[in-house]
């Protein structure tokens, strides 16, 4: 993976960029106001609120998604726009 990302930036002429992320911005419930800090203390429990939100939902279904990226083919293409109302989409766009 590191000799495809060299490859690329060597490509692009880029220069990797790394972010530090060494503070945070967050709710302070004691002062009631947006706080700063670079407590690694804070962050870690900042970060373990965030957690629980993140978490792949059991509600979203892996079926729903199996044919995100597969093609549409010309006769679904116009198929679909001729159930079409009037006045809309005629034919497939060069743009």
């Amino acid at each position: 993976m590191d000799n495809q990302r060299h490859m690329i930036n060597s490509l692009l002429n880029k220069s990797p960029k790394l972010i530090t992320l060494d503070h945070i911005c967050y709710f302070d419930h004691n002062y009631n106001e947006l706080s700063f800090t670079k407590d690694p203390i804070i962050i870690e429990k900042e970060a373990h609120n965030w957690h629980s939100i993140y978490q792949q939902s059991s509600r979203i279904k892996d079926e729903w998604y199996s044919n995100i990226l597969s093609p549409v083919t010309t006769e679904k293409f116009t198929s679909i726009l001729c159930s079409c109302l009037s006045n809309k989409a005629s034919e497939k766009s060069i743009i």
